[in-house]
């Protein structure tokens, strides 16, 4: 599972160093998802933008997210995205505007992986992003 997320602290993961490439892959990042949602009953997720999916990785990834909307939206508290690139975060968080619906649970963007870590400590001890 550390290859696609590495833990940091008790519900508080960070995306590992694993790119997802083919559908393997996605299939593979899904599972490790799964255990996540099985170990924990609340988590924040803090993901590198830069390890885009590919889109032979992206199918499997669509599908189980549409499979896992509800336990995703009972247990995700916050997907933190790492842009360092504060254009780069600019459009994204545009973006995510118009695509919010797709995701079950809150969603936002930060410059560095300190803040996310920050943000996703005060996330899981307050039960709500602290932005």
């Amino acid at each position: 599972m550390d290859q696609f997320f590495v833990a940091l602290k008790p519900g508080i993961y960070r995306s590992g160093s694993r790119m997802m490439e083919t559908q393997a892959d996605g299939e593979a990042w899904t599972r490790a998802y799964d255990d996540l949602l099985e170990k924990n009953a609340a988590l924040v997720i803090i993901l590198d933008a830069a390890q885009r999916p590919g889109p032979e990785a992206g199918k499997p990834l669509a599908l189980w997210l549409k499979a896992r909307r509800d336990v995703l939206a009972a247990k995700v508290r916050l997907a933190l995205y790492v842009v360092t690139d504060a254009a780069e975060r600019a459009a994204m968080e545009e973006r995510s505007t118009r695509t919010a619906k797709a995701f079950p649970y809150p969603t936002a963007f930060v410059g560095s992986f300190a803040d996310a870590e920050e943000i996703a400590a005060d996330t899981l001890d307050n039960s709500g992003p602290n932005l």
